[in-house]
């Protein structure tokens, strides 16, 4: 009962913040769902100028098609520009820590940092995932089961997930630090707080689990786009599910081992 009291309260204060970025969640997913590489510019072209700046790959702009590197044979169509992660991104930034700023005009400064953000992020992250593309491409190392797509697919599921979980440690540092509720990092902060349990504290992760997967594969079902290419969806929601849940197993398993340190630490402190 007094969860819901609290979830309540919540909403009742923040309602209008979370509309907003609801709003603005469905508008990009439904401006990208429709969307050429020209309408994709403002994203596309600093992601291809990143990636020019990492390793020296250039590309070049072909009208409604994207850009293109010839000698890669690799074109960054709009299916990669990244926003879907971007609306990811965005979506566990503003709706896991938006409640922690105190005041509705510190709300609304949250979720103008969450969308700007969450958009820079996406391409600097992008701009890895690609650059490791065009090389696992180059390198050709996939096999009979293993093929291109599936390894392309593995891949960026794995940059695109352990990212968004570092994003969401970053965010959740930040926006205590903007609170008034942060001293240092890692350790004190209420994303890993030493007094709770360790069922706690891998909870305390599932925000961006939730809203990696409501909107992969949750949205999908919902509105039965899958049905369009339904041997090839489940195919993909089946090597996604397995590739995040050892990803974030192994990240559980480093906040645990950190909660348990910081115990330890604090158990010292005290006898000593």
């Amino acid at each position: 009962m007094i969860v819901f009291r609290e979830i309540k309260s919540l909403i009742s204060r923040y309602w209008g913040i979370y509309l907003m970025g609801f709003v603005i969640a469905f508008g990009l997913k439904l401006f990208y769902s429709k969307a050429g590489s020209g309408d994709l510019a403002w994203i596309l072209a600093p992601t291809v100028w990143w990636i020019k700046t990492l390793s020296g790959i250039t590309f070049e702009k072909v009208a409604d098609i994207g850009y293109i590197n010839h000698h890669f044979r690799f074109i960054i169509a709009p299916a990669c520009a990244g926003v879907q992660f971007l609306i990811i991104a965005f979506t566990t930034i503003l709706f896991s820590f938006a409640h922690r700023l105190g005041t509705r005009k510190r709300g609304l400064y949250w979720l103008a940092f969450s969308l700007g953000f969450s958009c820079l992020f996406t391409i600097f992250v992008n701009g890895f995932r690609i650059i490791l593309s065009l090389h696992l491409f180059k390198w050709d190392i996939s096999g009979e089961w293993m093929t291109a797509e599936r390894l392309h697919m593995l891949t960026g599921t794995a940059i695109y997930f352990i990212s968004l979980l570092i994003l969401y440690r970053i965010a959740g540092y930040i926006s205590l630090k903007i609170a008034g509720g942060a001293k240092k990092w890692p350790g004190s902060d209420s994303i890993e707080p030493v007094d709770k349990s360790i069922w706690q504290t891998i909870g305390a992760y599932l925000p961006p689990v939730f809203w990696y997967f409501a909107i992969t594969l949750g949205i999908p079902i919902l509105n039965r786009a899958y049905m369009n290419n339904g041997e090839r969806f489940w195919e993909y929601a089946i090597f996604l599910t397995g590739a995040c849940l050892a990803i974030f197993s192994l990240f559980c398993f480093g906040a645990v081992l950190r909660v348990h340190s910081a115990k330890r630490d604090r158990r010292n402190t005290i006898s000593n």
